[in-house]
């Protein structure tokens, strides 16, 4: 349907809305938390350092190397800032993820220049037909 189409074109999805690549996989971005802890061997400051958790489902990716690996490939901060990838205190680790399966609740942190009320979160990664895929995610950033 027309509905669909639109649906599969959308490059910005909100918090708990469905990323689905069909026969691949479907991917939430949960939230985006402010966190206070800061790792003591990091050598950069970051003004924010922001947890982002999300969850997905390996529908049908199939890959000779590992299983389904879906992890942010950058943030923007409120300022369009690049954010770094920062050492955090993940609690769930991100796993090669087999057909039928879920990773739920996985994290990753990143490090922002400015603190501010909103992240871009985004996902560009290939499907099983080598095919590019990304997604965006624009969060509220809570505090």
């Amino acid at each position: 349907t027309e509905a669909e189409t639109e649906a599969a074109k959308k490059d910005t999805y909100g918090p708990e809305e469905e990323w689905v690549v069909a026969g691949q996989w479907k991917l939430v971005v949960h939230s985006a938390e402010a966190v206070e802890y800061r790792n003591e061997f990091e050598e950069t400051d970051p003004a924010e350092v922001v947890k982002i958790t999300f969850s997905y489902e390996n529908l049908g990716f199939e890959d000779d190397v590992q299983d389904l690996f879906l992890t942010p490939s950058s943030a923007i901060d409120a300022n369009g800032n690049m954010g770094a990838f920062y050492p955090g205190n993940v609690e769930t680790y991100v796993q090669p993820t087999p057909v039928g399966a879920k990773m739920n609740n996985a994290e990753e942190f990143f490090g922002l220049e400015t603190v501010g009320d909103t992240i871009k979160v985004i996902f560009d990664t290939y499907d099983g037909n080598f095919n590019r895929q990304k997604a965006v995610f624009e969060l509220p950033i809570t505090k």
